[in-house]
């Protein structure tokens, strides 16, 4: 390219169409995220910012230095609440009953390992103990 008049229609071409590259895989990430969480009506955004920097020699400003950013925004990545019991020792979830982990389900037969049965559940010593429950 040639020195000419810079305007959009020359910043597609710059650099080989790198910008216009740049701006294309920036826009495919926010299509790609609203097909992957298409039930999230957040938007998602891309701006280009283009900063300019006087270059000045003998307080004559001689050029400017361009610089061209893409700032994608996409919704942050989340998971849902998971309920757990604080247990003597860590937290304990019920993974077939996420929302409610002291809601008894079909795993919890006694002698599984790992499972949490309904006599730790009754014993007061399984639950972590408030400051204010401390004597």
């Amino acid at each position: 390219m040639a020195l000419e008049r810079f305007t959009l229609k020359t910043l597609v071409a710059l650099d080989g169409g790198r910008l216009r590259a740049a701006f294309d895989e920036a826009l495919k990430r926010l299509y790609d995220d609203c097909r992957d969480r298409p039930g999230l009506d957040t938007a998602r955004t891309l701006a280009l910012k283009v900063a300019l920097k006087p270059v000045v020699e003998g307080g004559e400003l001689t050029s400017v230095d361009v610089r061209f950013e893409f700032d994608t925004k996409v919704p942050k990545m989340a998971s849902r609440n998971y309920n757990m019991i604080a247990v003597r020792g860590g937290l304990a979830v019920n993974d077939l009953s996420p929302e409610n982990a002291r809601q008894g389900t079909m795993d919890q037969v006694p002698g599984v390992t790992g499972a949490v049965s309904d006599d730790d559940v009754d014993d007061p010593d399984f639950y972590v103990k408030e400051d204010s429950d401390v004597g």
